[in-house]
């Protein structure tokens, strides 16, 4: 029952002995002020309260002090583990008035107080809250008898004597838990034998992804209290190679919640309950909603958010677009590649984040200069394979393969993964436009659910990830993979396959009847070139074609013209002279001097008068006909000889 100690209180408590186990232990939370006492009969318990969990949720309030007392403790009760959880804000926890060596401060905090054997059988914990705000916490105890191992009895490294609590320590990777040994009661040498006689089990269990309520919290907590349900509800964890039994090391997944238990088992078959702790692997407690975000700067968001929209381009058209599909792998696969190598060297941080983006923009921009020099098509399916066996390589290992034990040593593991990356461009070797489809697919659909599931915090962007700290982070491979998968990872999983299956299928329908790839882009230049020069000659003889196709009838009507007045004055020994409306050079004269008087009308073909007489032929037979054909053959020289300026 949880009294104040005042007179009128404590005549209340009296009241109700019979009942204060249940009154204690029952009702929700109440703010306990400074000086004020939670106070557990244990007189009138007829049963053997020993591994029995009892459990309270309290409210402390700012700047306070409140001491918790067990009376009248059972003669066989050995031992007590008192244990104390808080919600966001550390508190102190110490088996007297603060002394040194007697207290520890955080948020998942336990202690052991052995019975003396000597009455009055009490036992007094204090709690105190130097924050300035309320703080929520539960408070619980669970007593032991002789025979029971001592959760933390052969502590050698943490700051109070028996130490049953756990240490949880995080970075970008990883989280190691610490313990210290169990001991046995009244064997003082036991701590120093090897082999030591108690077994640690280490137990594991995941909370909802981004739930950060207290209600979650600590109902987690009690389900890790008790032997029995961490059992029942958690994942037995094993003990990395090449480090002792009392470390563990998980991967970390910030944002979601994990809860370590530790169950001590003697050689008798006794047993008892670390106090359990909690970890959210991010920042600061106060606000895990915003120091458990991975993009909390704007060029991250927007990053993250345009990967929907190229994800989509990619499985829908990254094989028809051939040029900017291969350009957006290239632009993934070097980011991922270039992040690699930078924290490898320099450490991670945004720094190597963002210059690992701007080093896979410069490479996808030189490959697309690249592709235009020498354009080989199975360069960049090769490219796209090889990346969709990266993350093939990756999701085997994401999926339990990595927490293998012969897999946690680097030759080991980088073998398999190199294995199964490179089986991937082997088996489309014979036909790699269906392997660059497949590719383009799967690996657009997994850039595509990747900002969901940083939006509805999930863990599958961790299959790649976990990569990444494989080859950053030295104690990655110690570290147990083992992701947490609920309804929402399920979900994603099947918009994933679904997408990659669709952009697999519509690809290979459009491309039935197209080129397995695109002819390389020298050519396509060279053939553009060449049409745009066929075209410009085409145009430059159609119009000249359309010229001669002018000037040629009007060629031909003159020579036969002239040609028939020659025959005519052949058979009628009558010259006809062939007008024209053109100037007509003459041997020795100008084209302009053809005719002595321009403004004179010409005479009509038919008069005599206008009939030029021909020159006399000395050689000729007085009576023989002027030789009609020179003649006609001069004037359709120099008809031709006018003309064809003009008609060039």
């Amino acid at each position: 029952m949880m009294v104040k100690s005042s007179p009128s209180v404590l005549v209340f408590v009296c009241l109700l002995s019979c009942c204060s186990s249940l009154l204690f232990f029952d009702g929700s939370g109440y703010e306990f002020k400074d000086g004020e006492h939670i106070i557990l009969p244990l007189k009138n318990e007829t049963d053997d309260i020993t591994h029995k969990l009892f459990v309270k949720k309290i409210v402390m309030a700012p700047r306070s002090r409140v001491s918790f007392q067990l009376l009248d403790v059972p003669a066989y009760v050995s031992f007590v583990v008192t244990q104390v959880h808080s919600y966001k804000y550390n508190v102190s926890l110490a088996n007297d008035d603060l002394s040194p060596s007697s207290f520890i401060n955080g948020t998942n905090l336990g202690l052991v107080k052995q019975n003396t054997g000597m009455p009055p059988h009490n036992m007094e914990f204090f709690i105190v809250n130097h924050n300035k705000v309320k703080v929520l916490c539960i408070i619980a105890f669970e007593a032991y008898q002789e025979d029971d191992p001592i959760p933390g009895g052969c502590n050698r490294e943490f700051s109070v004597e028996i130490a049953p609590y756990l240490l949880l320590s995080y970075n970008d990777a990883v989280v190691t838990m610490a313990m210290q040994p169990a001991a046995f009661t009244g064997q003082d040498d036991e701590c120093d034998s090897f082999p030591s006689p108690v077994e640690l089990e280490v137990y594991h269990m995941y909370m909802d992804e981004k739930d950060f309520s207290s209600d979650s919290y600590f109902d987690a907590l009690e389900k890790m209290m008790s032997v029995e349900t961490m059992q029942e509800l958690g994942t037995l964890i094993q003990p990395p190679p090449e480090r002792g039994p009392l470390l563990r090391i998980r991967a970390a997944y910030p944002g979601t919640g994990s809860v370590y238990g530790v169950v001590a088992r003697s050689q008798n078959g006794r047993v008892a309950a670390y106090v359990p702790a909690v970890t959210y692997a991010c920042g600061n407690k106060i606000n895990m909603y915003d120091d458990c975000e991975i993009f909390t700067i704007p060029f991250s968001e927007v990053l993250c958010a345009s990967m929907l929209f190229i994800g989509l381009f990619i499985c829908m058209s990254g094989h028809r677009k051939f040029v900017a599909g291969s350009t957006l792998v290239s632009f993934l696969w070097g980011t991922v590649l270039s992040c690699i190598i930078l924290g490898m060297n320099y450490g991670t941080g945004y720094g190597t984040d963002m210059l690992g983006v701007l080093v896979g923009f410069i490479l996808a921009v030189l490959w697309w200069f690249l592709w235009l020099i020498f354009g080989v098509p199975v360069i960049a399916a090769l490219s796209s394979t090889l990346a969709l066996g990266f993350l093939l390589a990756s999701a085997i290992m994401f999926a339990g393969l990595g927490s293998v034990p012969w897999v946690v040593y680097d030759f080991s593991f980088w073998s398999v993964f190199t294995s199964i990356t490179i089986t991937v461009p082997v088996l489309f070797s014979s036909a790699m436009h269906v392997g660059n489809m497949v590719a383009c697919a799967t690996l657009g659909a997994y850039v595509f659910i990747a900002p969901i599931d940083h939006y509805v915090g999930s863990n599958l962007k961790y299959i790649f990830l976990n990569t990444m700290r494989r080859a950053i982070n030295s104690d990655f491979r110690l570290a147990a993979i083992d992701p947490p998968f609920e309804i929402t990872d399920l979900l994603l999983i099947l918009t994933w396959l679904t997408l990659a299956v669709a952009g697999t299928g519509a690809q290979l329908y459009l491309q039935r009847r197209r080129p397995p790839f695109p002819p390389r882009a020298s050519y396509c230049f060279s053939e553009r070139g060449q049409q745009r020069r066929c075209a410009a000659q085409q145009g430059a003889a159609t119009t000249q074609g359309g010229a001669q196709a002018t000037t040629q009838p009007r060629r031909s009507l003159l020579l036969r013209a002239a040609l028939a007045g020659g025959r005519g004055e052949r058979a009628g020994s009558e010259r006809t002279p062939l007008l024209v409306d053109v100037r007509i050079a003459s041997d020795g004269a100008s084209p302009d001097s053809v005719f002595e008087s321009p403004a004179r009308a010409p005479a009509s073909p038919r008069s005599p008068a206008a009939r030029p007489s021909a020159p006399p032929d000395p050689d000729a037979h007085p009576h023989a006909a002027p030789d009609t054909a020179s003649s006609t053959e001069k004037l359709a020289n120099k008809l031709l000889a006018v003309l064809e300026p003009g008609d060039k």
